[in-house]
């Protein structure tokens, strides 16, 4: 008979125990904290996936637009599905060019 009970309080206390843990873990934001994002976030497709720069100290867009214009022109030098590709002309280049 006791260890009925024991089993009982066990499953009891571990039942009250998740419930807590649920309820104050998945609660929201706290009204006082300021809604504000501390960084200025954009996300964009960039380098065959998608590109997420986020600026921490001067939050501009024009730097953002900056970022995102220098992932571009990498992508068009390394990219192997152009034909400008960087690497195709490297490797189309005679040796003798390579070391003049």
């Amino acid at each position: 008979m006791k260890r009925k009970y024991t089993k009982i309080l066990n499953y009891t206390l571990i039942s009250i125990l998740s419930c807590v843990i649920f309820l104050t873990g998945c609660s929201k934001t706290d009204k006082t904290e300021s809604s504000a994002s501390p960084y200025l976030s954009r996300q964009n497709f960039a380098l065959g996936t998608i590109a997420t720069v986020k600026l921490y100290d001067h939050q501009s867009e024009e730097i953002l637009d900056k970022a995102f214009d220098k992932l571009a022109e990498i992508e068009n030098i390394l990219s192997i599905n152009k034909k400008i590709h960087f690497l195709i002309r490297l490797m189309k280049m005679p040796v003798s060019h390579l070391f003049k």
